[in-house]
């Protein structure tokens, strides 16, 4: 069983926009599709008739699911939390991270969720089920809004994902809670997105191999304490795949996750953190060996099969307390902001790069110092 992903963001919403709970049963058809903050949908949300209050800290909308395996249903849950909220709604809607303009599988009409189609001529959209060429929006129901819910409210979705490998899946959602004082007043709203991969089958039978394995900023060959690496090889991953860190795979501590996509990670027997795996490619986290000043560590890498692992050979590379190098732009240029975040680069470089000016502070990166 793959570990579940959660989205936590909590972002107040402040712009006008449209309508989320409508009233709370004052429209059959639900709350206005094409309001979930989705950007393709020109970042729409329900702040027009759901007046944020001013206690919006200490709120949040969340999403929670798994990776999906193509035609598989599985269950959606949006979360929307706020300490002194007394009632609740949401709007979701699943699409293709390689096209968000078009939707990613279908979600399922129940007493509690109301499904509706994307129409630019009607306002809540048209009732689902939906064509496959057309967005859906999947929100709460009448009855799904009463009172007794205090302080959260878990609305729960089932989804059927695409027949086929459909790559990366996003889903928007808005969530609203409420004061339920039956007026739009006083709400708080909130945003929130989540990206899901197809479930990778973790029955690896082939053995992993190991190339290299260099400083993640400047590929030299020397590792130092804490620094982040590169390791470079073949069959990490099914030919093709690819998956990164996510927000939601972050421990409470906000550490990097110990396997990502069925691949751990081994220095000096250690379990080291991983940020990203494709079929070549793994990027993680050194540790610091007190016990090492200079010399060398043994690292290797270890796939998932069934209930036992499939382990590359070790590659003893070499280890130092500092190995000190920046990330850059194109291998030659230093990455940096400024400090308002914006990029400190040749314009010929990095387009929209900015030139520092005496006394301005600026912000490097590396690693290994």
């Amino acid at each position: 069983m793959r570990p579940r992903r959660t989205r936590l963001f909590s972002v107040p919403i402040t712009a006008a926009a449209s309508i989320l709970l409508y009233g709370f049963g004052s429209n059959p058809n639900g709350p206005p599709i094409r309001r979930t903050g989705a950007p393709a949908d020109g970042g729409l949300n329900c702040t027009a008739c759901h007046r944020p209050g001013a206690d919006l800290t200490g709120g949040k909308v969340q999403i929670t699911t798994s990776d999906y395996k193509p035609g598989v249903k599985q269950t959606i849950r949006v979360r929307v939390e706020h300490a002194a909220a007394l009632r609740w709604g949401f709007e979701l809607t699943a699409r293709l991270a390689s096209d968000p303009t078009k939707k990613a599988g279908n979600f399922t009409i129940t007493d509690l969720i109301r499904v509706r189609c994307d129409d630019p001529t009607a306002l809540q959209g048209t009732p689902g089920p939906c064509p496959d060429d057309k967005v859906e929006f999947a929100a709460h129901t009448d009855a799904a809004t009463t009172l007794g819910h205090n302080g959260r409210m878990d609305f729960v979705v089932e989804w059927t994902p695409p027949a086929t490998d459909a790559g990366d899946v996003i889903f928007y959602a808005a969530g609203n809670a409420a004061n339920g004082s039956h007026s739009p007043a006083g709400d708080r709203i909130y945003t929130t997105s989540l990206t899901i991969n197809r479930e990778w089958d973790c029955d690896f039978s082939t053995k992993p191999t190991i190339t290299a394995v260099v400083n993640a900023a400047d590929g030299s060959p020397t590792l130092g304490w804490n620094s982040m690496i590169t390791i470079f090889g073949t069959g990490f991953a099914p030919a093709g795949h690819k998956r990164a860190v996510r927000a939601s795979d972050l421990s409470d501590d906000n550490s990097f996750p110990h396997d990502l996509a069925c691949v751990s990670v081994y220095a000096e027997d250690q379990e080291i953190p991983i940020t990203y795996v494709d079929d070549k490619q793994i990027n993680a986290q050194v540790p610091a060996f007190s016990a090492i000043g200079a010399g060398s560590i043994r690292v290797s890498v270890a796939l998932e099969s069934g209930s036992d692992e499939v382990q590359s050979d070790d590659a003893l590379v070499p280890y130092n307390v500092v190995s000190p190098a920046f990330f850059t732009f194109d291998g030659k240029s230093v990455a940096a902001q400024l400090a308002d975040y914006s990029l400190l680069a040749d314009p010929a470089v990095v387009p929209g790069g900015k030139t520092a000016k005496p006394g301005d502070a600026v912000i490097l990166f590396g690693t290994g110092f």
